[in-house]
């Protein structure tokens, strides 16, 4: 097959896979490959294709919609997390889609799969199946608690993976519910994991020639992420865990309301840092306060050090506060919106979140999407193709495999294709 050329090959250039992947997790991981570089073949079941292009809101010649009103609006979610991709159709309960499955994996380098547990091995594109087939692939399966949990585990949505992971026991305040991560952290953070094992495995087999398998539980990403806080230690310690926009042990560290209602967040954990905040706020008592001189006793006192600089935080505007924080050389940046963070010059410059291509009926609405968050100095890389209508790409990709129009149109009648 010919891999996808963007205008600045990336560093994954001349590498195929394989997506078999539904919802975010699994096509999270494939929009990365995709935006290094690879040639990402999507997939999907002829009928409806990926879930996510159900998702609302939608984007058209209407602008956005919670409801699609025309045919050609496509779903945001799916804008955003299929591009760099191409979309094919396959029956995979078909036998005929079942032997087409098994040339595309002939071919490819990589494949991504994030069923439910058993669903590969009732479609034959398990690990051993498709090993069979190509021993050099390497196969990169997300699953909510691994391949080898209990089959009564059941699937896993990401609200469960934060609930289970003790996530959401960690944010918040002491008084409040679990509280869910406001974005789906679960769903995020797995594919990251993925897509360094498949990486690590590509180069592995470039020095051996082996293939492998790789088996991500998108609990035991998320836990191991907790786990780099000792909240064990910090509960036996007497230190809440729950402690809002406020941490303890590295206080002055805080989110602080600011006079004409905005926040400001100022992390300044050191002598010199925080001796700095007490300085600028204008506090001199507080520099000769046993209760302050020293990182300990600020943890033990962060209730009382927050109290003053909301005190002080409330008396001047977001603009004073930062403003007087920089001068100081104290870390601290106002606290911004999703909406506002996303269209932030700084992250737009770099190009970590970008505009989506619109549908093909147009529409004057910018939307902004997840862009490519690593900088390359020889091998550049970005989102260059919008995502594909369903099927976009049966014809390239299948004719490559050595199918002729004719062909086509019967699996297409066949309901293969």
């Amino acid at each position: 097959m010919t891999a996808q050329t963007p205008a600045s090959p990336g560093p994954l250039s001349g590498v195929t896979v394989v997506d078999l992947t539904l919802a975010l997790d699994g096509p999270f991981a494939t929009l990365l490959l995709g935006g290094l570089g690879a040639e990402v073949i999507k997939v999907e079941n002829p009928l409806d294709g990926d879930m996510s292009r159900g998702n609302p809101p939608f984007l058209g010649k209407d602008g956005v919609t919670i409801d699609r009103a025309h045919p050609t609006d496509m779903s945001l979610s799916f804008m955003n997390r299929a591009r760099n991709k191409k979309s094919v159709t396959l029956n995979l309960k078909h036998e005929q889609g079942q032997s087409i499955i098994r040339q595309l994996i002939q071919r490819a380098d990589v494949f991504v799969e994030n069923f439910a547990p058993g669903v590969a091995e009732r479609l034959g594109v398990d690990y051993d199946s498709c090993k069979a087939v190509n021993p050099r692939l390497i196969y990169c399966s997300i699953k909510g608690y691994g391949m080898d949990a209990p089959l009564e585990s059941g699937k896993a949505m990401d609200i469960m993976i934060q609930a289970r992971s003790g996530l959401m026991g960690t944010t918040g305040r002491l008084s409040d519910p679990p509280m869910r991560c406001g974005i789906p952290v679960g769903d995020l953070v797995a594919p990251m994991a993925a897509v360094i094992g498949i990486l690590s495995a590509l180069w592995h087999r470039e020095k051996t020639g082996v293939g492998q398998l790789i088996d991500i539980s998108m609990l035991d990403v998320l836990t191991a992420l907790v786990a780099s806080e000792h909240f064990d230690a910090l509960s036996s310690s007497g230190l809440e865990i729950r402690t809002g926009n406020s941490l303890a042990r590295m206080s002055p560290f805080g989110a602080y309301h600011t006079a004409d209602g905005g926040w400001v967040a100022i992390a300044a954990p050191t002598d010199l840092l925080a001796n700095k905040v007490f300085s600028c706020m204008g506090k001199s008592h507080m520099l000769a306060d046993p209760r302050f001189a020293t990182r300990d006793q600020r943890a033990r006192h962060s209730a009382l050090i927050d109290s003053e600089i909301q005190e002080w935080a409330g008396r001047h505007t977001t603009a004073e506060m930062i403003r007087a924080m920089n001068e100081n050389g104290i870390p601290a940046t106002e606290v911004k919106t999703p909406q506002e963070a996303v269209h932030d010059a700084l992250v737009i410059s770099r190009k970590a979140v970008v505009p989506l291509a619109r549908p093909a009926s147009g529409g004057s609405v910018e939307m902004m999407g997840t862009g490519m968050p690593i900088k390359f100095s020889a091998t550049p890389c970005e989102f260059t193709e919008p995502a594909p209508r369903l099927g976009q790409h049966n014809q390239e990709v299948y004719r490559s495999l050595g199918y002729s129009e004719s062909d086509l149109e019967k699996l297409g009648a066949a309901g293969v294709i």
